[in-house]
């Protein structure tokens, strides 16, 4: 075998990884759903689930077994769209009642949504990179 070789992850580990993930995952998941219910935070199951997935991924041992399962999962990542394609074809005349609303309302807020990330980048960097336009003024001044 040569120095420089790469070494091949047999298949049935990348598996076990995957599903260890898939297992840390669901744990978290079900965990939030369950301090959700007990507990009056008023968020909801799936996000404190989220946020107890970020708080485990502190630890390297759970990190490369979630990675397994997201590049898993990413790498599928188009059968998840199907249930929505379904669902879409399954309400049409719901969308051509009020799609035209549904659609106004998306525009609106993805561009509210960019205006007040565009604001709170501005606040949040301490010093603005300089822009092209300004660096050519100052060369021609």
């Amino acid at each position: 075998m040569t120095t420089g070789a790469p070494v091949a992850i047999p298949r049935a580990r990348v598996w076990a990884r995957a599903a260890q993930g898939f297992i840390w995952l669901l744990a978290c998941q079900y965990a939030g759903v369950w301090l959700a219910h007990i507990a009056p935070i008023g968020l909801p199951g799936s996000v404190i689930g989220m946020l107890l997935l970020l708080l485990s991924l502190i630890w390297p041992a759970l990190r490369e077994p979630v990675g397994s399962a997201a590049n898993l999962l990413l790498a599928h990542l188009s059968l998840f769209f199907v249930p929505v394609s379904v669902g879409i074809m399954l309400h049409v005349g719901l969308l051509s009642q009020y799609g035209g609303r549904i659609l106004i309302v998306l525009a609106l807020s993805t561009w509210i949504g960019m205006a007040v990330t565009a604001v709170v980048m501005r606040h949040l960097l301490v010093r603005p990179a300089p822009s092209v336009l300004s660096s050519s003024r100052r060369a021609g001044d």
